[in-house]
C-alpha cells in the first residue's frame, strides 16, 4: 500500500524515472512473495491471521482467494482463533494483550 502512495506522489511530482523504478521493484516484491510465502495445501499465506491480513492489503493475495483466506482464517472460528495450547480464546492471537 505505501509503495503505491510512494509510486503515485512520484509520478504527479513528474520524477516518473523513478515511479517507473519503484513500481518495477514492488511488482517484484509481490511476484516474489505469491512465489515463496503462499502455501498450496493451506491455501494462504499462513494459519496465522496477520500475515494473511497483511497479504491481503498489501496486495500480495489474489481477489481470488479472498474467500478462501477469509473462510478458513480470518472468521470466527477459523485457524487463528484456535488455541493451540487450549488455555483459552484471550491466548489466542486474535486476542491483543494490548
Amino acid at each position: 500500500m505505501e509503495y503505491k502512495k510512494a509510486i503515485y506522489l512520484l509520478d504527479e511530482l513528474g520524477d516518473t524515472a523513478n515511479a517507473d523504478h519503484y513500481e518495477k521493484w514492488e511488482s517484484q516484491l509481490v511476484q516474489a512473495a505469491r512465489a515463496n510465502l503462499f502455501n498450496i495445501k493451506t491455501d494462504s499465506f499462513s494459519d496465522r491471521l496477520k500475515e494473511n491480513v497483511m497479504a491481503i492489503l498489501l496486495g500480495v493475495a489474489t481477489p481470488q482467494k479472498y474467500s478462501i483466506i477469509y473462510q478458513s482464517i480470518i472468521k470466527p472460528g477459523g485457524s487463528a482463533w484456535t488455541v493451540p495450547h487450549g488455555k483459552g480464546l484471550s491466548d489466542s492471537e486474535v486476542m491483543s494483550p494490548y
